[in-house]
């Protein structure tokens, strides 16, 4: 009856009769089998209806989906599963495609992977969220970083390694592609760390495809804050120029910028490196000041900053060449009524000029330029 198959049950849809209270009165209809019997001859079954139900997430029993066509058109009802007994099973029509089996398989386990942390991860899901766990005094532990998340990203980890994209892959090149769009940046590339972003970034400035007056060469010396992160300092080590150190201030732990002309060396200095201290942005308006003086890279490290913004007055981005962000910000005026982007709402950024909270960053208001932090250096991380 079942022909060559590879599975005696799982995948092949057959006529079942499912149970009532008296069953006798069972109704007849076809089913796809899930598994194999259990030790007790049970079967898990996904129910296969000729109506469409909207609110049911039917699927299509395509012909391309199944071994020869059913007789009627189709629809499987995936979120619809019932066990019954292998002995309940009157006749055979064909069986699923593996590559249709298979992607019913990832949906149910992606499902199963967002039931699951919901549960599991209420205390990582943003601060705003609802379904966030409670605050308890005395008792919820306040990290001072963390990991922020929903199902959303649960199922997308889940959903590549079942892909077995252990690397870049459609889902890395989905976020270069809308975290650029999102920060008003024209590129983004992933990489497996901030650190090696870090390393990435100023390398790239070492290239002989920048004029010599530009290129960082060994023994030229780069300004940055001493107390900061290591993966700040490290590449400029490691690429063998020097890191001059400033001070930092105690309030926020970003550098104190008015010693940035005492660590200046003309024919020495490249380059500032700096990241956002813990969520603080420096003072990106003095730096950005300091190194359009002396013609100077900045590469802005923005690993405890993402979804920060700093505002400027619209002149002062004008002369410090913040086109980019102007120009952007003017777009985002001009479409969508309001300046709205259901795109980003998933991301539960508290965003938004304070007359109109919806506005999509970059924007203008009352003269000032506001954007995230992280699209104001030469090159950010």
């Amino acid at each position: 009856m079942f022909g060559k198959m590879t599975s005696l049950y799982r995948g092949g849809i057959f006529r079942v009769a499912f149970p009532f209270t008296d069953a006798d009165k069972s109704k007849r209809r076809p089913a796809l089998a899930l598994s194999e019997p259990d030790a007790f001859g049970d079967i898990r079954w996904a129910f296969i209806t000729t109506k469409s139900h909207p609110s049911a997430d039917c699927v299509p029993l395509a012909s391309g989906d199944v071994e020869t066509d059913l007789p009627r058109e189709s629809y499987l009802v995936p979120t619809k599963i019932f066990t019954i007994h292998k002995d309940r099973i009157d006749h055979y029509y064909t069986r699923v495609t593996p590559k249709f089996l298979a992607a019913l398989e990832k949906r149910d386990a992606l499902a199963t992977a967002r039931r699951f942390s919901a549960l599991a991860h209420t205390a990582n899901r943003p601060g705003n969220d609802a379904a966030h766990a409670p605050f308890i005094p005395s008792e919820t532990t306040v990290p001072y970083a963390g990991r922020v998340f929903t199902e959303d990203e649960v199922a997308a980890a889940v959903g590549a390694t079942l892909d077995f994209w252990l690397t870049l892959g459609p889902e890395g090149e989905a976020m270069e592609k809308e975290l650029a769009e999102f920060m008003g940046v024209k590129h983004c590339l992933l990489v497996n760390s901030g650190s090696s972003a870090n390393l990435i970034a100023f390398s790239a400035l070492t290239t002989h495809k920048l004029p010599d007056h530009k290129r960082i060469r060994p023994g030229d010396e780069v300004i940055t804050v001493a107390a900061g992160f290591p993966t700040t300092v490290s590449p400029i080590i490691q690429t063998g120029a020097v890191p001059v150190f400033i001070d930092a201030k105690t309030l926020t732990g970003n550098a104190d910028c008015s010693l940035l002309e005492a660590a200046y060396s003309p024919g020495k200095t490249k380059a500032v490196m700096m990241a956002h201290a813990l969520g603080n942005p420096f003072e990106i308006t003095t730096v950005l000041a300091f190194c359009q003086k002396y013609d100077l890279w900045l590469i802005e490290d923005n690993c405890d900053a993402l979804g920060c913004t700093y505002s400027i007055p619209v002149d002062q981005a004008k002369s410090l060449g913040l086109d980019h962000l102007l120009k952007l910000a003017e777009a985002n005026a001009a479409t969508a009524p309001g300046g709205a982007d259901e795109k980003f709402d998933s991301l539960n950024v508290e965003s938004g000029s304070p007359s109109n909270p919806s506005t999509k960053i970059p924007f203008i208001e009352n003269g000032i330029l506001t954007a995230y932090t992280g699209s104001f250096g030469d090159l950010s991380t």
